[in-house]
């Protein structure tokens, strides 16, 4: 099974607008749906109380660690 290449620097040019529409969602200035259409690519999931996000991170057989 390949799995598909992350473009990083694509990434690294979207996280200040990742990071704007996080705090919009948590502050009320965009919606629950709004965020969740910009936020999905990133992994991150607008909560059912509309007030908090949750990330989901990934790794193919990977251990995350403190």
């Amino acid at each position: 099974m390949t799995i598909p290449e992350i473009d990083k620097d694509f990434l690294r040019r979207q996280l200040p607008e990742f990071a704007g529409q996080t705090a919009d969602y948590h502050n009320e200035k965009i919606g629950k749906i709004a965020y969740k259409e910009f936020s999905g690519y990133f992994g991150s999931f607008a909560q059912r109380d509309g007030k908090s996000n949750m990330l989901r991170l990934g790794g193919s057989a990977a251990r995350i660690t403190a």
